[in-house]
């Protein structure tokens, strides 16, 4: 299984690797939001590598990042071999993910939305949706701040069938959203996430869409259509 996390933390980031990262060592990712000397987010930061990711060697500074986001990755066949286009965060144009969990539609939901995408891993799919979604939008409208990226959000999910807790970034905006439906994922009232549970720390409800404020709290934003399976990933 899978892990994701985050926080604006760097010691609670460093904390929930250590507790995340026994879920899985094919492949680890770290994501941070940059910042300005003057503390204005305007860019993101991303590292993959095989098997655990070294948190030290990034040298991570708080100063330089407003946010921390993490991935540990289980294989999903035994043969499978590590490429950086088939390791979390899956990436495609204005869009980040981070999944944790088993879609079991993806096929057909990337046979109708995008065909052109060739990756086989299933979160390929979601990233993929939330793009053609996000071009689909940028025709209609004068602005790219007027685009409603909590409705491509909510409509992207709704199709999804399966296990999902997605942490989803847009890469224009910077904005950064989590959703669950079937997998676990824990949140706190300081702006950090988990799938696994700290103390204090409450699940994130299915089907709602919360968005990291800029006071680092997670609000609700949205909801969607969710068709919970009876087991979690």
């Amino acid at each position: 299984m899978c892990s994701i996390y985050g926080s604006r933390d760097l010691s609670m980031f460093e904390v929930l690797f250590e507790a995340n990262k026994e879920r899985g060592n094919f492949a680890s990712s770290v994501v941070t939001l940059m910042t300005t000397p003057a503390g204005i987010v305007d860019d993101v930061s991303i590292r993959k590598e095989q098997n655990h990711i070294n948190i030290e060697k990034l040298k991570l500074k708080p100063n330089e990042h407003a946010y921390f986001m993490g991935h540990v990755q289980a294989p999903t066949s035994s043969v499978r071999k590590y490429n950086y286009d088939t390791s979390h965060p899956f990436e495609q144009e204005d869009w980040l993910v981070f999944h944790n969990g088993v879609l079991i539609n993806y096929k057909e939901l990337n046979d109708e939305y995008c065909s052109y995408n060739v990756n086989r891993v299933d979160t390929s799919t979601i990233v993929c949706m939330l793009q053609t979604e996000y071009e689909q939008l940028k025709t209609s409208k004068k602005t790219r701040s007027s685009i409603d990226e909590v409705k491509i959000i909510e409509t992207v999910c709704g199709l999804l069938e399966g296990t999902f807790a997605l942490a989803i970034v847009n890469t224009t905006s910077l904005n950064v959203y989590l959703v669950r439906q079937g997998s676990t994922l824990y949140i706190n009232d300081k702006g950090s996430y988990s799938s696994i549970q700290g103390k204090g720390w409450v699940e994130l409800p299915e089907g709602k869409v919360v968005k990291l404020t800029k006071e680092y709290k997670f609000k609700e934003v949205g909801k969607f259509k969710s068709e919970s399976p009876f087991f979690v990933l």
